[in-house]
C-alpha cells in the first residue's frame, strides 16, 4: 500500500542556527530514549502475553467427546492408516497462526512504540520554536490510517539507520500532525482476520480422530491377548488329555490316521468347492454366451437394414448434390442473361442490326435449356425408378416395417411433386420467351425460392446424417463391448473345461492308485502268508530255547519302554517350551519395538499436544506392565525347563544302570550260546531264503510307499519289524530265545495290520459310494437345473423379442408423429409462401403489363419498318411447324424434331431480316404445346 507521510521537510533558513555539537548531542539523546522506550516497551508486552496466557481459560470438551458428529466428514487422507500427515499439518497451521499473532503483537507494540516516541519528540520540542506547515489542514482530508502508520515505521527507520551522519548533511525538521492519536485509536480496533476458529475446529476434530483410533487398538489389543490366553489354555488342557488318554504308539498312529483324515477332508472339500465354483461359473457362462448369442443375432439381423439405409442415404445426397450443381449452373446463366438484357437496353439504338444475332443466341439458349430440362427429366426418372426399386426390396426383405413403406411413398409423392415442379418451371421457360424484357425479376424469385427449398433440404439431409452417424457409432461401440464380452467368456469357459478335465483325469488316477494298491496289498498277503509258514517252522526249533529267555526279556522290554516314554514325554515337554520361547521372544521383539515406536511418537506428540501424550504414556504403562508379567511368565517356565533337565539326567543314569544289568545277563548266557551255535549252522540256509524273501517284501514295501500315502506309515512300521527280524537273525547266535516272542509280535502286528486294512477298505468303500451317491444326486440336480435354465432362457427370449417389437413398434410410431408433424409444418410454411407468391405475383403482373405496353409500343414503333420480311418469316416459320409436327406424327425423337426445327429455323433466320417479336412467341409457344404434349408418353 502507498503510504502518504505526515512529515514536511523545512527549509534551513526557518529554524534557528545551532553549532553542529548541540545537533549530535540532540540526536544523541533522542537515540538513547528511543531504545530505552523499545526495551521497556518489550518486557511489558512479554509481561501482557503471559498475564493473558496464565489466565486463559480451559474450555470443556464438546458433547458425545470424542465420537463427535463431525467425524463423519470425509477427510483428505481417507485411503491411508497413517497419521503423521494430518498431523503435520495441523502443527503446520497452528504455527502459521503463531507467527500472525506474533507479528500482530509486533505491530502493535511498534504503534505503541511510535506513539509514544513521538509525544517524546514532540514534549522535546515543546519549548523551542513552532513549526508551522503550509497545506497541512488539506492534507488531512487525503491521509488514511494505513499512511499515518507506514510513516511512523518510516520515521523510526530514519531515526535508527541515519544517526549521526545525518547532521553532516542538510539539516531537515520532521513535523507531527495534531491528530496522529485519533488514528491510533482506530488502529488498535482494526484485528485482522486469522481464521483462528477453524484452525481449532479441524484440531480438535483430528484429536477425536487420534483418540478413537487409539481406543479401537486398544480393545482389539485386549481381545487378542485374551484370544491368546484362551488359546493357550485349550493347547494344555489337550496337551494333558492327550498325555492321559493315548499312550505313545497309539498317540502315534492316532496322529497318522488323525493327518491322513484331515488331509482327505482338505482335498475333498477343495475339490468340491472347485467343484460348485466351476458349476457355478459355467451356469453363468452360460446365460450370458445365450444372451450374447441373442443380441448377436439381433444386431446381425438389424445391421444390414442400417447399412442399405445408409447406401440410400448417400445415393440421395449424391443426387441433391448433383441438382445443387445444376441450379448453380441455372444461376450462373441467369446472370448472364441479365447481364445480356442490360445490353439490350443499352444497345436500343443497334438492336435492329444485332438482333438476328440475338435470336441465334436465344435459340441456343432455349436448345440448352431444352438439354438441361431434358436431364432433369431423365435424373427424376431415374430417381423414380430407384425409389421404386427401393420400395421393392424393402417390401421383400421387411413385410412388417410398414413405416418404410410410407416413407418411401412419401418420398415418391415429393418426387412427383419435384417433377411437376419441372414441369412449371418448362412453362416458366416457354413464358420466358414471351416476356424477355422481365426475366431478371421473375429468375429472382426463382432464385430465393430454389435457395429457401435448398436450405430446408440440407438441413433435413444433414440432421438424418448425424441421426444416422451417431446410431453407427452407438452400436460399434455396443459391437466393441460385446466382442470383448464375448471373449472373455469363451476364455472362461475353456478354464472351466480344462479344469472339468483335469478333475476327470485326476478321478481316473486315483481310481487306477487304489486298484494298484489293492493288488500290491493281495501280493503282500501272500508273501507274508509263505513267510509265516516258514517261520513257523523255525519257531518250533526256537521254542524250548524261548522259555528261558522270555521273563528276563520282557522285564528288560517293559524297563525300556518306559523309559522310551518317559524321554519321548520330555522331549516333546521340551520341545513345546522350546517353540514357547522362541513366541515369547518374537512377541518380546515386537513389543519391544511396538513400545519404541509409541515412545517417538509419544515425544513428539508431548511436543505438539500434551493431552495426547499423557494417553500414550498410560498405553506405554499399561503394555510394560504386560511386558513384565511375560517376563515373569518366561521366569517361570526357564525355571520348567532346568526343572527338565535334571529329570533327563536321571533318566539317562537309570539307562545306563538297566544296561549294566542288561550286560551281566548276557555273560551269564555266553555258555549257553556255544551250544545253540551248532544247531544254528543249520538254520542259516533258511535264513538265507528269509532275507531274499524279506529283500522282496522290501522292494514290495517301497513300491506300495511310493503308490499311496495313505500306506506309508503302516509299510514304515512294516520296515521297522521285518529290519528288527534280520538284526535278530544276525544275532541268534547270542538272542535265540526271543524268536518266538517277537514271532507272537509279528503275528499281533500283522493281524492289526489286516484288520486296520479290512477297516480302511471298508471306509474307502462307504466314502466311495458316498461320493457316487452325491455326485448322482449333483448331475440329477445339474440336469433338472439345465433344463429350468433352458426354459428360463426360452421365456428371456420371448420377453426380449416381445420387448424390442414393442420398442420397434413405438419408434415406428414416434417417426410417423415426427413425420406428420414435419409434413404439417411445410404445409404451412408452403401455404404461407404461397400466399405471398400470389399477392407477390400480383403486383408483378401489374407492373409487367404496364411495362409490357410500354415496350410493345417501342417495339411496333421500331418493328414497323421490317413488316414484309415479317411476312416472309411467318411463311417460313409455318413451313417449319408443318415439318416439326410431321416429325412428331412419325414419332420421331423429341430432341432431334427440336434441332431439326431449329436448324430450319437459323437457315430461314439467315436470308430473312428480323421478323416481328408476337409472331416469334406465337411460334415458340406452339413448340412449347408441342413439346408439353409429349412428355407424358415420355414419362410413361
Amino acid at each position: 500500500m502507498a503510504s502518504v507521510s505526515m512529515a514536511k521537510v523545512v527549509r534551513v533558513e526557518d529554524v534557528e542556527p545551532k553549532t553542529p555539537y548541540c545537533a549530535n548531542e540532540s540526536l544523541g539523546t533522542e537515540m538513547m530514549t528511543v531504545s530505552v522506550i523499545e526495551d521497556e516497551q518489550k518486557r511489558k508486552s512479554i509481561i501482557s502475553v503471559e498475564s493473558q496466557v496464565s489466565s486463559d481459560k480451559m474450555y470443556p470438551l464438546p458433547e458425545n467427546w470424542p465420537k463427535i458428529l463431525q467425524l463423519a466428514r470425509p477427510r483428505s487422507c481417507e485411503l491411508t492408516n497413517i497419521w503423521t500427515p494430518c498431523l503435520r499439518k495441523a502443527v503446520s497451521h497452528i504455527e502459521l497462526l503463531q507467527n500472525a499473532i506474533q507479528q500482530s503483537f509486533e505491530s502493535l507494540n511498534e504503534k505503541q512504540l511510535l506513539q509514544k516516541n513521538l509525544q517524546q519528540t514532540s514534549e522535546y520540542a515543546g519549548g523551542k520554536r513552532q513549526l508551522k506547515f503550509p497545506g497541512a489542514v488539506d492534507e488531512k482530508a487525503m491521509i488514511s490510517n494505513e499512511d499515518q502508520f507506514s510513516y511512523r515505521q518510516s520515521s523510526t527507520r530514519m531515526l535508527s539507520s541515519r544517526g549521526l551522519s545525518s547532521v553532516k548533511n542538510d539539516l531537515s525538521v520532521f513535523g507531527v500532525g495534531a491528530y496522529v492519536e485519533e488514528g491510533l485509536g482506530s488502529e488498535k480496533n482494526d484485528i485482522p482476520y486469522l481464521g483462528a476458529q477453524e484452525v481449532i475446529d479441524e484440531v480438535i476434530i483430528l484429536l477425536a480422530r487420534l483418540e478413537n483410533d487409539w481406543h479401537e487398538t486398544q480393545e482389539a489389543y485386549l481381545k487378542e491377548v485374551a484370544r491368546t490366553e484362551m488359546l493357550r489354555a485349550k493347547i494344555d488342557e489337550l496337551r494333558l488329555r492327550r498325555l492321559k488318554e493315548l499312550p505313545a504308539l497309539v498317540q502315534r498312529e492316532h496322529e497318522t490316521c488323525i493327518m491322513d483324515l484331515s488331509e482327505l477332508q482338505w482335498h475333498l472339500a477343495y475339490t468340491t468347492h472347485n467343484e460348485e465354483k466351476a458349476q457355478q461359473r459355467y451356469k453363468t457362462a452360460e446365460k450370458i454366451n445365450s444372451h450374447l448369442k441373442e443380441d448377436i443375432a439381433f444386431v446381425k439381423q438389424h445391421v444390414p437394414l442400417v447399412q442399405e439405409k445408409l447406401i440410400l442415404e448417400v445415393e440421395a445426397m449424391d443426387k441433391i448434390r448433383k441438382a445443387q450443381g445444376d441450379t448453380d449452373q441455372e444461376l450462373v446463366m441467369t446472370n448472364q442473361r441479365l447481364a445480356k438484357t442490360q445490353m439490350k437496353s443499352t444497345e436500343a439504338i443497334t438492336k435492329a442490326e444485332t438482333e438476328r444475332g440475338y435470336i441465334k443466341k436465344e435459340l441456343d439458349r432455349v436448345r440448352e435449356d431444352l438439354a438441361s430440362i431434358s436431364e432433369e427429366l431423365n435424373e427424376a426418372k431415374m430417381t423414380f425408378n430407384a425409389y421404386i426399386h427401393q420400395v421393392n426390396d424393402v417390401s421383400q426383405q421387411l413385410i412388417d416395417n410398414e413405416q418404410e413403406m410410407k416413407v418411401l411413398q412419401v418420398k415418391n409423392e415429393n418426387a412427383k411433386v419435384a417433377e411437376e415442379m419441372q414441369a412449371t418451371k418448362v412453362r416458366n421457360l416457354q413464358s420466358k420467351l414471351t416476356q424477355a424484357g422481365f426475366e431478371y425479376r421473375r429468375l429472382e424469385n426463382e432464385n430465393d425460392q430454389l435457395e429457401q427449398e435448398l436450405n430446408t433440404t440440407k438441413n433435413r439431409n444433414n440432421h438424418r446424417l448425424q441421426d444416422l452417424e451417431n446410431q453407427v457409432t452407438a452400436l460399434e461401440v455396443k459391437h466393441k463391448t460385446i466382442f470383448h464380452k464375448n471373449q472373455e467368456i469363451t476364455m472362461d469357459i475353456e478354464d472351466c473345461e480344462e479344469k472339468i478335465a483335469r478333475c476327470n483325469q485326476q478321478k481316473i488316477s486315483d481310481e487306477k492308485n487304489v486298484a494298484r494298491i489293492n493288488r500290491e496289498m493281495e501280493k503282500t498277503g501272500d508273501m507274508l502268508h509263505k513267510t509265516m509258514e516258514s517261520y513257523k517252522g523255525i519257531a518250533a526249533l526256537n521254542h524250548h530255547l524261548h522259555g528261558q529267555r522270555a521273563v528276563e526279556l520282557d522285564k528288560t522290554f517293559q524297563v525300556e519302554q518306559k523309559l522310551k516314554i518317559t524321554v519321548e514325554t520330555l522331549r516333546k515337554h521340551v520341545k513345546d517350551e522350546m517353540h514357547t520361547r522362541t513366541v515369547l521372544n518374537a512377541r518380546i521383539s515386537s513389543d519391544g519395538n511396538e513400545i519404541e515406536k509409541t515412545k517417538v511418537e509419544s515425544a513428539k506428540k508431548n511436543e505438539k499436544i500434551q493431552s495426547i501424550a499423557d494417553e500414550v504414556e498410560r498405553a506405554v504403562s499399561a503394555v510394560l506392565e504386560k511386558v513384565e508379567k511375560l517376563r515373569s511368565a518366561k521366569a517361570e517356565r526357564q525355571q520348567l525347563k532346568n526343572n527338565l533337565t535334571t529329570k533327563l539326567k536321571d533318566t539317562e543314569t537309570m539307562h545306563k544302570e538297566s544296561q549294566e544289568k542288561l550286560t551281566k545277563t548276557i555273560e551269564k548266557l555266553e555258555p549257553q550260546h556255544h551250544t545253540v551255535k551248532n544247531e544254528l549252522k543249520n538254520l542259516n540256509d533258511q535264513l538265507h531264503e528269509m532275507e531274499r524273501s524279506t529283500q522282496m517284501m522290501k522292494s514290495k514295501i517301497e513300491e506300495m510307499d511310493a503308490a499311496q500315502q495313505m500306506m506309508e506309515r503302516s509299510v514304515k512300521t512294516s520296515e521297522e519289524t521285518i529290519a528288527v527280524l534280520t538284526s535278530e537273525r544276525e544275532e541268534l547266535n547270542l538272542q535265540i530265545t526271543s524268536g518266538r516272542k517277537l514271532n507272537a509280535d509279528l503275528l499281533k502286528q500283522y493281524n492289526d495290520m489286516q484288520e486296520r486294512s479290512k477297516e480302511s477298505e471298508n471306509k474307502h468303500k462307504a466314502l466311495m459310494k458316498d461320493r457316487e451317491a452325491v455326485l448322482k444326486k449333483y448331475e440329477a440336480d445339474k440336469t433338472r437345473y439345465k433344463e429350468i435354465n433352458k426354459d428360463l432362457a426360452s421365456r428371456y427370449r420371448q420377453l426380449q423379442n416381445y420387448y424390442l417389437l414393442t420398442k420397434e413398434q413405438m419408434l415406428k410410431s414416434y417417426e410417423e408423429r415426427i413425420q406428420l408433424e414435419a409434413a404439417i409444418t411445410d404445409v404451412k410454411q408452403l401455404s404461407s409462401i404461397q400466399s405471398k407468391l400470389q399477392g407477390a405475383l400480383a403486383e408483378y403482373f401489374k407492373l409487367s403489363g404496364l411495362y409490357n405496353e410500354a415496350e410493345l409500343c417501342k417495339l411496333e414503333k421500331e418493328s414497323s419498318h421490317n413488316a414484309d420480311r415479317v411476312s416472309e418469316l411467318q411463311v417460313s416459320m409455318e413451313q417449319a411447324l408443318e415439318q416439326i409436327s410431321q416429325f412428331l406424327s412419325s414419332q420421331m425423337d423429341v430432341q432431334m424434331v427440336k434441332q431439326i426445327a431449329l436448324d430450319t429455323v437459323m437457315k430461314r433466320s439467315e436470308q430473312v431480316v428480323l421478323p416481328n417479336i408476337s409472331q416469334v412467341k406465337s411460334g415458340l409457344s406452339t413448340l412449347s404445346s408441342v413439346v408439353n404434349s409429349r412428355q407424358p408418353t415420355a414419362v410413361v
